[in-house]
């Protein structure tokens, strides 16, 4: 949802890939990147809309291991981005994540 006093309607384009590959029955590494390009419309009554275009992307790079039929774990690297047309909008942003699921 995005709202400002010219603009609160969006069209978002979007683009993805991504492979896995199973490694063994236990372990799988995906890979997925996004691509997107989003133009902020205007309002519905008329009003100038406001010619601010972003352009994001995001890259995801995960492992999932299985080393039992109760454990699962996981790893994951995520960068997204944003480049906008308007000034103090983009931003970069690195994410690591490492977790474990045990069900009894």
């Amino acid at each position: 949802s995005y709202a400002t006093f010219n603009s609160n309607y969006s069209q978002t384009d979007r683009m993805s890939l991504g492979p896995n590959w199973q490694i063994s029955q236990k372990s799988v590494i995906r890979l997925r990147q996004d691509w997107g390009r989003t133009s902020y419309l205007g309002a519905p009554t008329g009003a100038a809309p406001s010619q601010r275009i972003d352009n994001t992307r995001g890259t995801a790079l995960s492992f999932f291991w299985q080393p039992e039929r109760n454990l699962t774990c996981n790893a994951a690297w995520q960068n997204a981005a944003r480049a906008s047309n308007q000034t103090a909008l983009d931003y970069d942003s690195r994410q690591l994540t490492i977790s474990a699921q045990y069900n009894y």
